[in-house]
């Protein structure tokens, strides 16, 4: 088994999240978990209304064999901000992972994940299972979407929003078999062939 691990370099399509400090690239506000900065730079989402992003990530590994994947884990730190009127509203975070037409599936739709409010960052843990038959080239295109469903409870609220500051997918696998012959074998199979001219 291996493991790899893909991050954030590159945007996609964008409903509604903004980017702060609005400079950049969407995915530069992005880091790993280990390097997140958390309320310094982060990916914002729509206030008290639903929003998607999607964010390409690094490519896979020249041994990874997207038939032999054993499990998946996204990692997403975030942060919820509410300003309720009423009674507060509901908010859920998901992610999963998709081809580059920001539409076709590559892993599951995880569970919504309820969160709380929150003085500070957490992380959230998502496992999506692999779905679909899929090349490495579409692995090296693939996509992180994060989804933002805002629920009214009663009055909509004056604040009700996520922030991601972090975010890293994690893809336990069995790497491809084979791989070039070694050298000898090489130089032999070229002199036989060449003796049979």
């Amino acid at each position: 088994m291996a493991i790899t691990v893909l991050t954030a370099n590159g945007d996609g399509t964008t409903t509604g999240w903004t980017r702060v400090p609005a400079t950049s690239t969407f995915a530069s506000k992005v880091q790993d978990i280990a390097g997140s900065d958390d309320d310094t730079t982060y990916i914002l989402s729509p206030n008290a209304a639903d929003g998607n992003i999607w964010l390409t990530l690094t490519d896979v590994p020249a041994d990874f064999d997207p038939a032999n994947i054993n499990s998946i884990t996204v990692r997403i730190q975030h942060r919820r901000v509410n300003d309720p009127i009423m009674n507060v509203d509901l908010a859920t975070i998901t992610a999963l992972l998709i081809r580059t037409d920001e539409t076709t599936a590559i892993s599951t739709t995880p569970t919504a994940v309820n969160t709380p409010i929150q003085a500070g960052y957490a992380q959230e843990n998502f496992a999506p299972a692999p779905t679909g038959v899929h090349s490495i080239a579409d692995w090296n295109a693939a996509k992180l979407q994060i989804v933002f469903d805002h629920t009214n409870a009663q009055q909509k609220d004056t604040t009700n929003e996520m922030r991601v500051t972090a975010a890293e997918i994690e893809i336990d696998y069995t790497p491809l078999a084979g791989g070039l012959p070694p050298p000898g074998l090489v130089i032999l199979q070229a002199v036989k062939h060449a003796s049979e001219y």
